[in-house]
């Protein structure tokens, strides 16, 4: 969901004139057995753990911050559409977003903000939890939320009173349907971001989250170089990532020491 949607009328149910779909989203989800074609069923993403201690890796830390600071010190400001001409209750809304947006909760300002959600974008998702209050000069209220910890319903079929995300405690942990502490949000109450989005996962797939991979791969012998036979002259990735092994070899009556060879 955007931002502005929420200043927007609310949709209360699916228009009268709006046709259904006939494909199906996300297919590879569904299991053999068809499990996955209820709107309940949760969808989890098993890595977020590795993620984040991953991006403890100077490396990575250095490529993050690389992008994180920049956005984060960028000036900004909110202002009208383009051919729309500024007025007093313009100025006003104005002020008033300005003010949501500098101070989006009681702890964090604008900059922590955007930082801790660009951070989570790279890993693979950001979100915002968004609540509205009664205070007309502070209508908006927003969280940095733990973008690894929303698990999705991807048969969501746009019904904006039933919930479209669950925050789980813990990363990776798969709470099913109504098992486990889960936090359910709306559509209007999240603001869920994913980086190379595809109709192939509800997910998205961050650039960390692409050099952990390809890293795991070049280490410990990833999927794909796994499953693929070798090229020609070229030895497999489980070969190279083979931990040398060393033998013991008789003592030398002659020196009187202990040999040690290192074997391939």
């Amino acid at each position: 969901m955007a931002l502005l949607d929420i200043f927007k009328g609310k949709r209360l149910g699916r228009r009268r004139l709006e046709p259904p779909r006939d494909t199906i989203a996300f297919p590879n989800l569904i299991q053999p057995n068809g499990t996955q074609t209820s709107r309940k069923r949760l969808a989890f993403k098993p890595t977020p753990r590795n993620l984040r201690w991953f991006s403890l890796n100077p490396y990575a830390r250095r490529a993050i911050n690389a992008i994180k600071n920049p956005i984060a010190m960028l000036e900004w400001e909110v202002v009208p559409v383009d051919e729309v001409k500024l007025n007093s209750e313009l100025e006003r809304q104005i002020e008033v977003a300005s003010y949501c947006i500098d101070h989006p909760n009681s702890d964090d300002s604008a900059r922590t903000l955007f930082e801790q959600v660009t951070e989570d974008i790279l890993l693979g998702a950001g979100a915002i939890e968004m609540q509205v209050s009664g205070d007309e000069t502070r209508p908006l209220w927003m969280w940095p939320v733990d973008g690894l910890t929303i698990q999705i319903y991807p048969l969501w079929d746009g019904n904006p009173s039933e919930p479209r995300y669950v925050q789980i405690v813990g990363y990776g942990n798969f709470v099913g349907n109504g098992i486990g502490q889960q936090v359910q949000l709306r559509n209007d109450e999240l603001i869920y971001i994913r980086p190379n989005p595809s109709s192939a996962t509800p997910f998205g797939h961050g650039p960390l989250e692409i050099a952990l991979i390809r890293s795991a791969g070049s280490l410990v012998s990833a999927s794909l170089p796994a499953m693929s036979p070798p090229m020609p002259g070229r030895r497999s990735a489980l070969i190279l990532a083979r931990v040398p092994r060393r033998r013991r070899w008789p003592r030398s009556a002659s020196i009187g020491a202990t040999r040690w060879k290192g074997r391939g």
